[in-house]
């Protein structure tokens, strides 16, 4: 519960301080001046700081090429497993048999 509340009051924090601070840069002005002023302000400061991580973000020919590559190797991983499913079933089950012919007839392995 006190998570919660201190959880609300964080956000609602961030809120208003956005609210005061964009108020106080003259976002929402209503003279057309204080507004084109303040675009130019957060494009010269706020766009260029981002403009790194932006050129991080993958391109969607990059995502749409590791996907499909990731995509194949389940389908062959998948279809691998299922194809070597009947040889380790008869594998295990000769080992089962085997253990237990020699735990029923002990004197038959020596």
């Amino acid at each position: 519960m006190l998570t919660q509340i201190i959880s609300l009051g964080v956000r609602g924090s961030a809120v208003g301080g956005a609210a005061y601070f964009t108020v106080q840069k003259g976002v929402w002005s209503s003279s057309t001046y204080d507004g084109a002023d303040a675009l130019s302000n957060f494009r010269e400061t706020v766009i260029p700081a981002t403009n790194d991580y932006i050129n991080q973000i993958p391109k969607s020919s990059e995502v749409r090429s590791a996907l499909k590559s990731r995509w194949n190797s389940g389908i062959e991983w998948s279809a691998a497993s299922i194809a070597s499913f009947p040889g380790l079933v008869s594998n295990t089950a000769n080992k089962c048999a085997n253990y237990m012919h020699g735990v029923i007839f002990p004197s038959a392995d020596k």
